[in-house]
């Protein structure tokens, strides 16, 4: 039951991927601190996104470094 709404979420996720992509094909012109870049609107929705996310991971990973060696070390001291 869980596998078929993985999927199911999984193919509604691609499905929706393909409508915006399709909407957002036409060329535009991003300017940037002088720099120039004419790409597909999708594409420049997919970096920003893509920076986004990256971001946010490279704020999250030390909390989480420092969670896993906190766990790592109360292991180690209830074994003792």
């Amino acid at each position: 039951m869980k596998k078929t709404v993985s999927i199911i979420i999984a193919l509604a996720v691609i499905a929706m991927v393909i409508i915006i992509t399709i909407q957002n094909s036409k060329e535009v012109i991003f300017r940037l601190l002088g720099w120039k870049v004419e790409a597909s609107l999708i594409l420049i929705i997919f970096v920003a996104f893509l920076s986004g996310a990256l971001s946010t991971l490279l704020f999250i990973l030390p909390s989480m470094i420092r969670k896993k060696k906190i766990n790592e070390e109360s292991k180690q001291n209830d074994q003792y």
